[in-house]
Order: structure tokens, then sequence, then C-alpha cells
């Protein structure tokens, strides 16, 4: 029987709700807010150049705390003015997560998420996160710990994968798209199919919606 692997061992734990009090700390860009989880080195430079080409807020958290001063620099680098999350910033246009434990449930507040350890060879990490909070999701393509997730995600237009910026930048206004197109049609002629399918997809993973 095929087992595939499940990253961090959390794939199964439906994650919390942010908590209120958060949504003080970040101001959301024209499109929204871009949450990027557990980056690796050399993924932050694309997500940024990503998120400001796109008018979201991105809000970073590497997946260890001791690359905290280098993802600060790269966002300087790329024209951000990036607040640390113990700093308790209000209204933030550009987030720097600098503590543990929160990400499966700052995902919530995401318009867009990106999985780290997906644009370098590591694998990536917990994919199901984001979309037990019925957020879509960008992955690179060094993906293969959560594969056949990212494949029936990707049918469902709920999932997007990409390499380039140019890559990453279509994927993310697809996705944002396709999402504001299902809002604005009326529910009882056109149900929310993204959600629909985003739960039938948990469900089949074993995760209750």
């Amino acid at each position: 029987m095929h087992t595939e692997p499940a990253g961090d061992g959390k794939t199964a734990v439906k994650p919390s709700q942010p908590d209120p009090g958060w949504k003080t700390k970040i101001k959301p860009g024209p499109q929204g807010i871009l949450v990027a989880g557990s980056t690796r080195k050399g993924e932050e430079a694309t997500i940024l150049e990503i998120a400001r080409l796109t008018g979201l807020t991105p809000v970073i958290v590497p997946r260890h705390e001791s690359r905290i001063s280098e993802v600060v620099h790269t966002a300087e680098k790329a024209g951000f003015k990036p607040d640390l999350w113990t700093d308790n910033p209000a209204g933030s246009s550009c987030l720097i997560v600098n503590i543990r434990g929160i990400l499966a449930s700052l995902y919530g507040l995401a318009d867009i998420a990106f999985v780290g350890g997906t644009l370098v060879p590591v694998g990536g990490h917990n994919i199901i996160e984001p979309l037990a909070h019925g957020i879509p999701l960008i992955v690179g393509p060094k993906h293969h710990h959560f594969a056949n997730v990212v494949e029936r995600a990707s049918k469902d237009n709920i999932c997007r994968v990409f390499s380039t910026v140019d890559q990453g930048t279509a994927a993310v206004e697809y996705l944002l798209n396709i999402h504001s197109e299902m809002r604005r049609k009326p529910a009882f002629f056109y149900p929310d199919m993204f959600l629909l399918k985003m739960k039938a997809l948990l469900k089949t993973m074993g995760i209750a919606v």
C-alpha cells in the first residue's frame, strides 16, 4: 500500500483560527495578504517580488529563526520596510514572523499562501495547513513530500506550481481571480465550487471540515 510522506507529521491536524488581534499587525495590500510559511534560504526574494508585483502584503515565516536577520535584509533589499512580529507593529506592509508555533493558524489570515521548501530541494512542508483554512496556494516544483496533494489540488484549481517570478505572479493572479469570481456569483445559482472542492479534497485525507 502506498503511503505519502506527511512532511512534518501534522498533515491530519486541522489548525485553529487566527487570533482576531493579529489583523491589526498587517495592512493588506490591494489584493490582500500573502502568507509564506516555512521559507528556506533562496525562496524569500522570489516571494517578495511576487507579492510586490501582485499587490499583496507579504507575511514571511522562515523555517528557521536563526535566519531572521537575513530575511529582514532580503526584504529591505527588495524595497520593503519589514517589521518583526514581536515588535507588535500596527498595519505593517511587510511582516517577518520571528516566533514559532503560530504558522498553522496564521495561514487563516491569507488571501493566498506559499508553502516553503518547494523552490529549493527540500520536498515541501505542510501544504495541508493553508488548504484546511480554505486558502489557495502556490508551491514550487520541489514538492515531492506532498506530490499527490498538489496534483489533486491543482486539478481543482486550488493550487498552482511555479518556478519563476513570472510564473508565480501569473499563478497568484489566476487563483485570486477564480476565487474572486466565485465570491461575486449568486450563491443560489452558483455555489462556491472553490470551497466545495477544497472540502472534498480535505475529506479524502481524513480531515473534518
